[in-house]
């Protein structure tokens, strides 16, 4: 009885290890570059702001012809080391973001304390692929954003997932006949995630720009106190990665990598595209 115990205690971990991944088709590797920091956050206006008026996009096809892009984008958080078995066949770039970082003027000496990423690079590969990978991590990776849209070429899109925050901001003290007390102000912060996207028309083919940003609050959210109450001062964390490939009429790109949420934890951007000439109506 016992035998058979410590046997089942032994086969039980090696089940529930989770298969490893089988690397993505990738090719034609692309730079990106990467920027990120932690910033007092910056409140939200208390009252709404006039909405600027739209402004045309350029000239794409002054003779009538006109094409349409259409994106599907997909950001996906999972385990590092799943990220890094999805991105195995792609090269990982001399340059860091850490070493990057360390050659700023002015800047000192990198931290000790590391977030493991799964590389800063981006490559192209088969749009099938974003269906297929999406499948393959549907229980072992979240879904952040999917969205899909359709836009003319040279058309700017920018698509936003956005949380709020209310804190007291500031203290507003007011004089009684014999005392001061403190009247809280609260403000509201914004953050979440953010993709641009233009696809423009160029020598030889068409450019796609991606700028991806993510910004989180720092939890719990820290307090000063005064001796008449305290007040939050917040903390965000942003990461940013920014690319400019060459594509094709119907391609896909991945673009990694910026932390997840948690230790352990980073975050992948797949971007599907198809773009679709049309002429002009008779």
């Amino acid at each position: 009885m016992n035998r058979a115990l410590v046997f089942l205690l032994s086969v039980l971990p090696a089940c529930a290890a989770p298969t490893a991944l089988a690397p993505l088709d990738l090719r034609d590797p692309f730079a990106v570059s990467y920027r990120g920091g932690a910033i007092a956050a910056e409140f939200a206006p208390q009252t709404a702001e006039p909405t600027a008026e739209p402004t045309a996009g350029p000239q794409v096809a002054q003779s009538g012809e006109r094409a349409t892009v259409h994106l599907r984008a997909v950001l996906i958080e999972l385990d590092v080391t799943d990220a890094r078995s999805l991105l195995a066949s792609l090269p990982q770039p001399a340059a860091t973001a850490a070493t990057s970082a360390a050659a700023l003027p002015g800047q000192g000496q990198p931290t000790e304390a590391a977030w493991p990423l799964a590389g800063i690079r981006g490559a192209h590969m088969d749009p099938a692929l974003v269906d297929v990978t999406v499948d393959a991590l549907r229980e072992r990776a979240n879904v952040l954003m999917a969205p899909q849209l359709v836009v003319s070429l040279g058309e700017p899109a920018t698509i936003a997932v956005e949380e709020q925050r209310a804190v007291v901001r500031s203290l507003d003290f007011l004089a009684s006949d014999d005392a001061v007390i403190a009247n809280p102000r609260v403000g509201r912060i914004d953050y979440g995630d953010t993709l641009a996207i233009r696809a423009t028309p160029g020598d030889p083919g068409t450019q796609l720009s991606v700028n991806w940003s993510t910004t989180r609050l720092v939890t719990p959210v820290a307090v000063a106190a005064t001796p008449l109450g305290s007040l939050h001062t917040p903390v965000l964390l942003r990461h940013e990665l920014t690319a400019s490939p060459a594509i094709a009429a119907q391609d896909a790109l991945v673009l990694a990598s910026i932390p997840g949420a948690e230790q352990g934890r980073t975050c992948l951007l797949m971007v599907a595209v198809e773009i679709h000439p049309q002429t002009q109506p008779r």
